[in-house]
């Protein structure tokens, strides 16, 4: 990209004002919020911020708009801020600086506001449509939609409605409880971002009824809490399982502690159980005022797939070594039988020891119960 003197051009914002005819349904309380959260989680809410990949691929602005859209954005900066650039999608390292002037700009902070107005407008638009009325339920949906994409939110918002006996009964802890059944490294962001609206939420932005009904459900305590799924559940080693609490009355909520009976079996964190060794362990779940439930998790060890022998492939007549058995998946068992195809050349015993005994070659061989079999060749030298 290269940049021109050319006499200044008037800022161009149409996208203010294109943005206006829809906020009509939005509330400003829910907007201003959700954009507060995603431009502080993003990138603290920095204009300035570019980032560079190594195909020349860019993320740009406080809400770390990306690849298109980061070029899209920038294409706008430019025209509005009277620049002529050379620009065709793509920023090489020595342009980061520039580029981030120009975002940090008074042109760039505009265009950038007006953007996350228009983006954010029509994540919130999309889930009042679903029916979604709770104000701080419709922040939290936009900070999910920007950060996952709206292909991947639906399983989020069915889930929540689901819980919720449908949509229009959906509050923050609802979504919350589905992205923790759903979010993999975005759970660390789930949590802070429902943490921030449970410490300071949005009031009185959903019309009075909405309003009254979250004052409602903030005062109400549950009577009873449950783990959901509830059934007893079958782990193999080293997998995991993401658990949620279901409060009632739905709407209800309390702070809960997650505890295992056996972590050597099963251990959980934040409703995440993990599968440890084999054995039975008791998942229990207590909120602050003492409602409590528990499933029982079984850990099974896996069925071995494949087996593989590892070891020096070169001996010296006289040495010994003991060759390494790799199972597959990771946590399975099997009882094995080793033989040589040679004796005369290399011994091996039960525990996968060999010994070489006089120069030429053999194959060493494990065999399962069930048939899958492992060869490693040792060449003896003298």
């Amino acid at each position: 990209m290269k940049k021109k003197a050319l006499p200044a051009l008037a800022l161009a914002l149409a996208l203010c004002l294109a943005c206006q005819s829809a906020l009509a349904a939005v509330s400003e309380k829910v907007l201003s919020r959700a954009i507060e959260i995603i431009g502080q989680m993003e990138s603290g809410h920095n204009y300035a911020t570019v980032i560079v990949d190594s195909n020349g691929k860019i993320s740009a602005g406080f809400m770390q708009w990306n690849a298109g859209r980061a070029a899209a954005l920038v294409e706008k900066v430019i025209q509005a801020s009277g620049e002529d650039i050379d620009f065709d999608g793509t920023l090489s390292a020595s342009d980061k600086e520039w580029v981030s002037q120009l975002l940090s700009s008074p042109a760039g902070r505009e265009v950038q506001d007006a953007q996350a107005r228009s983006d954010v407008t029509g994540y919130i638009e999309k889930a009042m449509s679903l029916g979604i009325q709770d104000p701080n339920a419709l922040c939290y949906y936009a900070d999910i939609v920007h950060q996952v994409g709206t292909g991947a939110i639906k399983k989020y918002h069915v889930l929540a409605a689901e819980k919720a006996g449908g949509y229009e009964n959906v509050t923050l802890e609802h979504l919350y409880q589905a992205a923790l059944n759903y979010a993999t490294y975005t759970k660390s962001r789930r949590t802070k971002v429902y943490n921030l609206l449970k410490s300071d939420p949005i009031s009185g932005s959903g019309g009075q009824q909405n309003q009254e009904n979250q004052e409602s459900q903030q005062d109400q305590k549950p009577t009873a809490l449950r783990i959901s799924p509830a059934s007893a559940q079958t782990l193999t080693v080293g997998q995991t399982l993401t658990l949620s609490v279901d409060f009632q009355p739905a709407g209800s909520s309390q702070a809960v502690k997650w505890s295992s009976s056996n972590k050597k079996v099963a251990t959980v964190k934040d409703g995440v159980v993990t599968a440890v060794k084999a054995g039975k362990a008791y998942i229990r779940v207590q909120s602050e005022s003492g409602l409590s439930h528990r499933i029982a998790v079984t850990v099974k060890v896996p069925a071995v797939e494949s087996l593989s022998l590892s070891g020096e492939a070169a001996m010296k007549k006289g040495k010994s070594q003991t060759l390494t058995l790799t199972l597959s998946p990771q946590g399975s068992t099997a009882k094995v039988k080793w033989k040589s195809s040679n004796k005369k050349v290399v011994k091996v015993n039960q525990k996968g020891r060999v010994t070489a005994l006089k120069a030429g070659t053999a194959v060493i061989q494990c065999q399962t119960a069930s048939g899958l079999k492992a060869r490693f060749t040792i060449t003896v030298t003298k």
